[in-house]
């Protein structure tokens, strides 16, 4: 097997774990051993494709320099959008998912790392597929801090989060097809969440699943993750 070049996007305000653990992952020393190469090859080759410089910082001030800049016609196998507060950035977002639809047609796979999907969902290629959201916990985008209450304010403060997530995307929580919910105080907030929970959603309940947990980020009392499912043919307004 032909080494396969995997591609990471590049862009000012990355979040630098999403690019460096997937690239570790492609080249582990493990896959150096003889059963994973080929005369002496290793499986994957890694590069960065910049998407309006070579040279990019990420949020936390790491520095990248990229092997490419679009619009690098560089043939690749597996091309992976990394998460960042970049792509919330008026117009970053719209760049990378013109880029990525123009390149589609000849990538074998692509994928996003969590915030990711903000490069990636314009495109239209995840119409009809399900979508993971990145997990959402009782803090106050504004303040970045726990919002105070019992396990029901916090719930509602998830909900906000969740619905923030998912309204760039013309989703809503009607969209989730699984959801699932942490409770670090099971027995006793079980029911006043629950009561909760029932009036977010207009249709059917989706499947949950619903544990009990020792503790949470931040002292949380609740988490809560989901995967929703994007319709392959929207209705017209």
């Amino acid at each position: 097997m032909p080494t396969r070049r995997i591609g990471f996007l590049g862009f000012e305000g990355i979040q630098a774990l999403d690019l460096v653990g997937p690239s570790d992952a492609f080249t582990s020393d493990a896959l150096r051993s003889p059963e994973y190469t080929v005369d002496g090859e290793p499986p994957y080759e890694v590069v960065i494709v910049g998407l309006r410089a070579k040279r990019f910082a990420a949020a936390s001030g790491l520095e990248f320099r990229a092997h490419y800049v679009v619009p690098s016609n560089v043939r690749l196998d597996t091309l992976i959008i990394p998460g960042g507060s970049g792509l919330r950035k008026t117009g970053l977002a719209d760049e990378a998912a013109a880029w990525i639809s123009a390149r589609a047609p000849g990538i074998r796979r692509i994928a996003s790392v969590c915030t990711g999907i903000y490069g990636l969902a314009p495109t239209g290629l995840l119409d009809g597929r399900a979508v993971t959201t990145h997990w959402s916990f009782a803090a106050d985008p504004a303040t970045g801090k726990l919002v105070p209450g019992d396990v029901v304010a916090q719930a509602e403060q998830v909900r906000r989060n969740l619905e923030a997530v998912l309204a760039p995307f013309s989703l809503t929580l009607d969209d989730a097809l699984m959801v699932r919910v942490y409770l670090t105080s099971f027995e006793e907030d079980y029911a006043a969440f629950n009561a909760a929970y029932a009036a977010w959603f207009k249709g059917p309940l989706p499947s949950r699943t619903c544990v009990g947990c020792s503790g949470l980020a931040v002292g949380a009392a609740v988490e809560i993750d989901l995967i929703v499912g994007v319709p392959s043919v929207r209705e017209e307004p």
